[in-house]
């Protein structure tokens, strides 16, 4: 059974990612605030949903991109929000681009409901950021396809740069 990956923000880097992911065979379930930035998606074999509860539900990972901390919050916990769906056994890899409060409070949810919680920064500059992104691809696959095992077994929330032990 093929790995479900949802994604949240279609911008540059989230349209990227879900596009390689499709292209590698994963099932891609998408959500952008302008829904129609999908149609690109969905004619690659994507599936679109209404809301952010509705990709978490029928995801077992969902990766966030979101452009900024009122856009993170807004996905998270508002009506239709990640955390309507959001539960033991799911994992939720967030990427957006925000300030430490908010990464802190969206953690803070995720560590009472025990999920599986991936904190990544991007970095500021456009040049530095191409070189990243050339290595996010593979490390985007690396976590989706370890995420059920550190889910269920080690139930961790890891920001980037921490060291992790298993």
């Amino acid at each position: 059974m093929a790995v479900e990956v949802g994604f949240l923000g279609l911008g540059i880097m989230g349209k990227a990612m879900a596009t390689n992911l499709l292209r590698s065979g994963f099932k891609v379930t998408v959500w952008n605030r302008t829904l129609s930035k999908c149609d690109e998606l969905v004619e690659l074999g994507a599936s679109v949903c209404e809301t952010p509860a509705a990709v978490v539900k029928k995801c077992k990972c969902t990766i966030a991109i979101l452009s900024d901390p009122s856009a993170a919050c807004s996905v998270v916990f508002d009506k239709d929000g990640v955390l309507e769906q959001i539960c033991s056994g799911k994992g939720y890899i967030d990427m957006s681009t925000v300030d430490a409060d908010t990464s802190s409070k969206i953690n803070e949810i995720n560590n009472a409901l025990c999920i599986f919680y991936l904190e990544l920064k991007m970095p500021k500059s456009k040049d530095v950021c191409q070189g990243f992104l050339q290595n996010l691809y593979d490390y985007t696959l690396f976590i989706v396809r370890i995420q059920k095992q550190f889910c269920t077994a080690n139930k961790k929330n890891w920001k980037n740069g921490e060291q992790n032990q298993l």
